[in-house]
């Protein structure tokens, strides 16, 4: 199975509906269920939660192979923000795929750095760099 987080965003709705174009077993970690319930009627499984939450998305990664992170958190609501989101949530991911023994392919952006003057590519550098880092291929 591969869960796709941030699939109810521009990017991350393109990443599922392709994937269950394809026949693929697809589980969508959305904070909000409204937002993924056409992706259910696609055959998503919908798994309501939040990326900050590292018990949440341990419970999201079980039975998973492999992980999708095609979030971000520039225009969050609720607190959410590239480093509670882009950098924290994905370490969160990274984490739980660790302990899942899953894989993960996380969409970055272009010019992450660690001293690009916008947040969201610092926030996405720290990301990439944890993962890289990790033991989680």
């Amino acid at each position: 199975m591969i869960l796709v987080v941030g699939g109810t965003g521009h990017l991350g709705r393109r990443v599922v509906t392709s994937l269950l174009a394809d026949g693929v077993r697809v589980r969508v970690m959305a904070k909000g269920a409204a937002a993924a319930s056409d992706l259910g009627d696609q055959r998503a499984d919908l798994f309501p939660a939040d990326v900050r939450d590292p018990r949440a998305v341990r419970d999201a990664m079980t039975g998973v192979d492999v992980c999708v992170s095609a979030m971000q958190g520039l225009t969050g609501e609720g607190g959410a923000n590239p480093a509670s989101v882009d950098r924290d949530g994905n370490r969160n991911l990274v984490d739980a795929a660790a302990a899942a023994g899953a894989e993960i392919v996380m969409l970055s952006v272009v010019g992450a750095s660690a001293t690009h003057p916008i947040e969201l590519h610092r926030m996405k550098w720290a990301a990439d760099e944890y993962l890289r880092h990790s033991s989680v291929p």
